[in-house]
């Protein structure tokens, strides 16, 4: 008598493996934002850039070993984990800037990570970390539209909502939440 490999488990093993399959070939067609394009994924920019939605943890995962908050592991007397840090004027002659609000060109950060010289591109090639081309559009796009920087979610005032009318006796809990993402609300 043989033993059969087959179980219950095996069809829902497939039709996950199927999907997921599915999900990452199938191009996206309902597109309404700018998109880059890469060879495996494509991500949509977003129309409007959000510092903290967007670009901290960008520059927190990159950025933030040689120019953040440790004075000890700090590269080139920048600060990318404070404003007036990131706006800082630069250089001896202090007369450069790694961000220049609406000034994508002139923005060193901007220059720095689009470079192909590998001594000037950032992150350095020997931090073993790179940014993908969403990741360099976003900070881009997000110094063309000015560069709004924002305390973290928590430092900032509660904004009031309002407040759902009551039909029939009933409250939609639905109507509480009038924005699709939770950090949309504010």
């Amino acid at each position: 008598m043989t033993r059969r490999s087959f179980n219950i488990f095996t069809p829902i093993l497939l039709s996950g493996i199927f999907i997921i399959g599915l999900l990452l070939i199938l191009p996206s067609s309902c597109k309404t934002e700018e998109a880059i394009s890469s060879p495996a994924i494509s991500k949509v920019i977003p129309a409007k850039i959000d510092f903290n939605f967007h670009v901290k943890p960008i520059l927190s995962d990159r950025c933030f070993v040689c120019h953040g908050p440790d004075a000890n592991t700090r590269e080139a007397g920048l600060r990318f984990d404070i404003k007036e840090g990131a706006f800082a004027a630069l250089g001896d002659a202090k007369d450069h800037y790694a961000i220049i609000s609406k000034d994508s060109k002139n923005s060193t950060l901007v220059q720095r990570i689009f470079t192909e010289n590998e001594e000037d591109v950032m992150p350095p090639t020997e931090s073993n970390l790179t940014l993908t081309n969403y990741e360099r559009e976003v900070l881009k796009k997000w110094i063309e539209q000015g560069a709004e920087w924002k305390e973290h979610w928590s430092f900032l005032p509660i904004k009031n909502s309002k407040i759902p009318k009551v039909e029939n006796g009933k409250i939609n809990n639905c109507l509480l939440y009038t924005s699709p993402s939770p950090r949309d609300r504010g």
